[in-house]
């Protein structure tokens, strides 16, 4: 499958205490599933909780993924209400992405971490 779009239609951030947050926990959830023809409708929650201070972030959205497996893709979400697997994993990360990026602005407007792990380098040192 195919990510076709992915959009935001709702959304809350609040900062709730003085203090910058020290850490922060992400989740995406699966709200709901529709399939039309090879196109899967994703509607899903973004949330970033931070802590301390109980500060958050939630993103209600919509994303569009196509090809041939959305049918069974919808099938497994009507069975289990998630998609497992490699496709699971590629929706999932695709939404991470897309939810990610758009909060970094959110996150600075109010003055809170952007909910991004960026990764760090290290270099090991060359035996002589």
């Amino acid at each position: 499958m195919k990510l076709e779009f992915v959009e935001f239609y709702a959304g809350d951030v609040r900062r709730n205490s003085p203090k910058p947050p020290e850490s922060f926990n992400t989740n995406i959830t699966l709200t709901d599933a529709f399939v039309e023809k090879d196109a899967l409708s994703l509607n899903f929650e973004y949330t970033v909780n931070y802590s301390p201070g109980n500060s958050g972030m939630h993103l209600t959205g919509k994303a569009v993924f196509a090809g041939k497996e959305a049918k069974k893709a919808h099938a497994e979400w009507e069975k289990k209400k998630t998609i497992g697997g490699k496709m699971g994993e590629y929706i999932v990360n695709a939404l991470y992405y897309h939810s990610a990026l758009n909060a970094i602005p959110l996150s600075s407007m109010f003055g809170l971490v952007p909910p991004v792990v960026l990764p760090e380098v290290k270099f090991s040192k060359k035996k002589a």
